[in-house]
């Protein structure tokens, strides 16, 4: 079943060029993947349409309020896929990290051509697995139009799959009103996301560091491109049935009120170390446990292993180490998916999509630091100039907070 990618702002498009580019490579027969033929004509359906003269054309839709990151993407280039022109729509003049901006002006306005260009791209996939939004949780355009834009999104396709994944800003501050950015943009979207994917730059940053002494933006998208791939590529359940986004969301989403994931992988190996590897699985099931195991409870997992072998892989100690909430048992908690064809650059990697408890600290910090701003009033009047009063900043903090509540009650 075919993903349809919505790329918002500066972060989602360059975060949906690194998921393309690393699909591309295994594609291409990278990772040892070329042998997998049934398993690459999967892959490709996914994220790709073929066009005349064997080219791919990504099944993406590319949205911002400036010009250069879309004109970056569209230049020609040596490559087996490129993204449509047609699918392409930008603005300039940008929301200047203004959520306010990009939700109540520029949202409106791009709103109904997204629409129309979604809607073409839907109608071309044989069967539709679901719309991926791909965007920033704190700036301007990513997080305002991106909000309105799911908002839109589900009146528009009632019946497809929606999943919002979220870049989250350094916890020490990219911009100044980045915790107002983030509570509007979840409290916007998360009546009408079925999931939303959180990823955070000091994570990313973090596993940088063991491979780089200089890292920038490219570096973390990389690493998230790379667990994007692992987590939306084709595996197979334990009754070999191909898995689709929509039973990742039954896996991981029954339930209205939790509807915040998280994604964690292993190894993540240095470039000059991995024709050195000695990992198995029994090791990695073991230092994903160490990493993951008993940091929060969990009200559910997927563990997606993928790599030589991977159907003999033992998560035992995995699954043994992980706390489950009390209204579920570690055997229905989680799910673990398989598939040989190796999709990261490391050759064995396994990749968890859980949804547990972790995600409350990150809340309370972000609703502690815009309370303190509003409560002193700052920088309200750059939030008030377009559209957003106090008011509608006391409601956003509200419906996170019942959000971090429903987290909090699993431990």
């Amino acid at each position: 079943m075919s993903l349809v990618l919505v790329q918002v702002g500066q972060c989602g498009n360059q975060v949906g060029k690194c998921l393309l580019e690393g699909v591309s490579d295994v594609l291409n027969g990278g990772g040892g993947a070329k042998k997998f033929v049934d398993w690459r004509e999967l892959t490709a359906e996914r994220f790709f349409r073929r066009e005349r003269n064997d080219v791919w054309m990504a099944r993406a839709v590319l949205v911002d309020t400036e010009n250069k990151v879309i004109d970056r993407l569209l230049l020609p280039k040596k490559s087996t896929w490129h993204y449509s022109h047609k699918n392409s729509l930008k603005l300039s003049g940008g929301c200047g990290n203004l959520w306010s901006r990009g939700y109540c002006e520029y949202g409106p306005i791009l709103s109904d051509q997204t629409i129309d260009i979604v809607q073409s791209e839907l109608e071309k996939c044989d069967s539709v697995g679901g719309l991926i939004i791909l965007m920033s949780a704190a700036g301007g355009t990513g997080s305002g139009v991106g909000a309105h834009l799911t908002q839109v999104f589900r009146d528009a396709f009632p019946r497809t799959f929606i999943v919002n994944q979220l870049v989250w800003p350094y916890s020490t501050g990219e911009v100044v009103i980045q915790s107002y950015n983030t509570l509007l943009t979840l409290s916007h979207i998360s009546p009408f996301a079925d999931a939303l994917l959180n990823f955070y730059n000091d994570e990313l940053h973090q596993i940088c560091t063991r491979f780089n002494t200089s890292i920038n933006i490219d570096n973390l998208n990389s690493v998230l491109g790379d667990q994007l791939a692992a987590t939306f590529c084709p595996s197979f359940d334990s009754n070999n049935h191909v898995t689709r986004l929509g039973d990742l969301l039954e896996n991981l989403t029954s339930h209205s009120g939790f509807k915040m994931l998280s994604v964690k992988s292993v190894p993540h190996t240095a470039p000059r170390a991995r024709d050195f590897s000695t990992d198995t699985w029994i090791g990695l099931s073991k230092l994903l446990a160490r990493e993951v195991g008993r940091k929060s409870v969990s009200l559910s997992d997927v563990a997606i292993v993928r790599g030589n072998d991977a159907k003999n892989a033992d998560l035992s100690e995995f699954v043994r180490s992980r706390r489950y909430a009390a209204i579920v048992t570690g055997q229905v908690a989680c799910q673990v998916w398989r598939e040989d064809a190796a999709v990261s650059k490391d050759p064995l990697n396994i990749t968890l999509v859980g949804n547990n408890a972790g995600i409350a600290g990150a809340l309370e910090r972000t609703i502690e630091r815009a309370w303190r701003l509003m409560s002193n009033g700052a920088y309200l009047h750059h939030m008030a100039k377009h559209g957003i009063g106090q008011e509608q900043l006391a409601d956003a903090i509200t419906s996170v907070s019942r959000i971090s509540a429903n987290y909090s009650c699993l431990t």
